[in-house]
C-alpha cells in the first residue's frame, strides 16, 4: 500500500527491505521512502551516499532469507552490533554520532568548545564572586575586549554549521527529532541571543562610567538595535513557518511527542513551561541589561538539537530529552536570581551598564505570565511585542 500508514517495501541491491518500522525515523523523512514503494531503489541509495549506519540498518530491515557466507557459514548480513554486548553495544551506539555528512568533524569540534564554554560562562556567574565582573561572566570587563565576540562568533557558526545536514521536512511524530521547520527556528533564535549579548556588550561599554551617569546615544542605539532583533527575529520565524510547516495545526513545541505513559497532566505542565520559556527569553533578550542574560538563553537552545539527535540515534529516550531540555531551561532562571543577591547592586541601582539591577530579572516573571496569557487569548504577537519594545526605548531615553 501506497498511502502515508501503508507498508512501505523496496528493493536495494537485490533485496527486499521494509522500511516500514523505519519510516517515521529516516532523516530525509518518510516521503522519500514511500516514492519507492515496491520500486528498485539502489541508484538513489548510492547517489545519496549514506553511512555506514545507513548500510548497516538495511541490513536489520531486509525481509528475504539471509545469504550465508560460504566460508564460515554465518549470515552475510551479519552486523556488529548482533555480535556484540555490554560495553561494545554502548560503544557501538556513540560510534553513530559520526556522520558522512561532517567528515571535517568542524561541527563536532564547535559543538564540544561551546558545551565548555556555557559551562565556564554559567559557572562563573553561579559559583563566582559577587562583583560586576563574575556576575557577567566576563562579557564586561574582559581582559581581551574583542574575546566574547570571538566566543559568539564560534556559538554562531555552530548554529549554521547543522546547515550541512540533511534533515527531513515533515515531522517525526514518535520522537522528538530535528525537522526542517525545527532547524531553521534553532539557527535564528540561537542567532537572536547572540547578536543581542553582543549588543549588551556594547552598550556596557557605552554607557558604564565611574559615577555612574547617564546613558548617551551609543547606548541608547544598541537598545534600538536589541529591540530590532527580537521584532526580526519573530518575523524571520514566521516566514519560515509558512513555508515550511506541513501541518497547520502543529507547533515546534505544543505538538512535541512525549514518552509513553505520560499523563495528560504531565505535558500540559512540561508545554506551559516550554511556552513561558519562550516568552521569557525574548525579555531576557530585549532586556539589554547583562549581556550573560540572552547568552544563557541559547544554552536550551543549542542543547536541544544534540538531544534530538541522541533520540534519532537511540542514544538518549524521549523521556530523558524532555528531563535533560527543562533541565537546560531552568539554567538561565538560575542566573538571573543570583543577579538579584549581589554586591554589585548599588552599581547597578546608579545605572552603571553589564550590572543587572536586582529588581530586573523578578519584574520579567509576572510580564512573561502576562504575556503567555494575553498570546494564548488569541492577542496577535506582533501586538503584544510592539508595545514591549517600544517601552524599552522609552525607559532607556528617561533613564
Amino acid at each position: 500500500r501506497t498511502d502515508e500508514g501503508g507498508d512501505i517495501l523496496l528493493e536495494i541491491g537485490g533485496r527486499t527491505i521494509n522500511a516500514t518500522a523505519y519510516a517515521l525515523e529516516h532523516p530525509g523523512g518518510a516521503a522519500v521512502l514511500r516514492k519507492f514503494h515496491g520500486k528498485d531503489a539502489t541508484k538513489a541509495f548510492a547517489a545519496a551516499r549514506h553511512s555506514r549506519r545507513a548500510h548497516e540498518l538495511l541490513r536489520q530491515y531486509e525481509v528475504t532469507p539471509p545469504r550465508r557466507s560460504p566460508q564460515s557459514g554465518r549470515s552475510a548480513t551479519a552486523t556488529p552490533e548482533s555480535e556484540s554486548s555490554g560495553v561494545a553495544a554502548v560503544s557501538s551506539r556513540w560510534r553513530k554520532l559520526a556522520t558522512e555528512e561532517d567528515r571535517s568533524q568542524v561541527h563536532k569540534v564547535l559543538g564540544v568548545a561551546c558545551l565548555l564554554h556555557y559551562v565556564y560562562r554559567c559557572g562563573r556567574a553561579i559559583g563566582g564572586s559577587s562583583e560586576a565582573t563574575d556576575l557577567a561572566a566576563g562579557f564586561v570587563g574582559a581582559a581581551v575586549p574583542w574575546e566574547p565576540f570571538v566566543w559568539l562568533a564560534a556559538h554562531s557558526a555552530l548554529s549554521l554549521s547543522s546547515l550541512k545536514f540533511h534533515v527531513p521536512r515533515e515531522r517525526v511524530r514518535k520522537r522528538p527529532m530535528i525537522w526542517a521547520e525545527f532547524r531553521a527556528h534553532n539557527i535564528i533564535f540561537a542567532l537572536r541571543s547572540f547578536a543581542c549579548c553582543a549588543l549588551a556588550v556594547l552598550a556596557a561599554g557605552f554607557g558604564s562610567s565611574v559615577d555612574g551617569s547617564a546613558t548617551d546615544w551609543g547606548s541608547f542605539s544598541c537598545v534600538a538595535l536589541t529591540g530590532g532583533v527580537v521584532l526580526a527575529s519573530l518575523a524571520a520565524a514566521d516566514r519560515v513557518t509558512a513555508r515550511l510547516r506541513e501541518d497547520s495545526r502543529e507547533s515546534t513545541t505544543e505538538t512535541m511527542p512525549y514518552w509513553d505513559g505520560a499523563s495528560q497532566q504531565t505535558q500540559r505542565r512540561f508545554k506551559t513551561f516550554y511556552a513561558l520559556c519562550q516568552f521569557l527569553a525574548t525579555l531576557g533578550c530585549l532586556a539589554c541589561a547583562n549581556p550573560l542574560w540572552p547568552f544563557v538563553i541559547a544554552l536550551p537552545i543549542q542543547l536541544a538539537s544534540l538531544l534530538m539527535t541522541l533520540v534519532r540515534k537511540s542514544i538518549l529516550s524521549t523521556r530523558g530529552y524532555h528531563l535533560l531540555y527543562t533541565a537546560a531551561l531552568c539554567v538561565p532562571f538560575v542566573v538571573g536570581f543570583r543577579s538579584c543577591f549581589s554586591d554589585a547592586a548599588p552599581l547597578a541601582a546608579s545605572g552603571v551598564y553589564g550590572v543587572t539591577p536586582p529588581w530586573l530579572f523578578p519584574a520579567l516573571l509576572p510580564l512573561g505570565i502576562l504575556l503567555l496569557a494575553l498570546r494564548r487569548r488569541g492577542v496577535n504577537k506582533y501586538a503584544l511585542w510592539t508595545p514591549v519594545v517600544a517601552g524599552r526605548l522609552a525607559i532607556e531615553a528617561v533613564l
